[in-house]
């Protein structure tokens, strides 16, 4: 533990855990594990209404069209990262980062 309070390595795991928590609050993590419950919720149905409706059967046709639309959510994610990779070395991090916060 004590090697956790020298002053290079404090603040290299400052920055670390002030990273992680900018990943955090930027809720990409949510919306991609909730978002065919986002997508089932927008079809019509109201917040208060999700889970209530009579098509409550999760193999259904409609609920199989949300998981299916999920897809494109997650294939732009992929390809936003594959980009990210390639413009990684060119713009370098701090550029990349400070590009994504705002």
């Amino acid at each position: 533990w004590s090697a956790l309070l020298k002053p290079g390595v404090r603040s290299a795991l400052l920055l670390g855990c002030l990273l992680q928590l900018s990943q955090q609050f930027g809720g990409i993590n949510t919306l991609m594990y909730y978002s065919a419950t986002i997508l089932q919720m927008s079809n019509g149905a109201g917040a208060g209404e999700c889970g209530k409706s009579e098509d409550s059967d999760p193999f259904s046709g409609e609920n199989k069209l949300d998981i299916c639309l999920t897809a494109p959510i997650a294939t732009a994610q992929l390809v936003g990262t594959l980009m990210a990779m390639g413009l990684i070395d060119r713009l370098g991090r701090r550029q990349l980062l400070l590009g994504s916060l705002f």
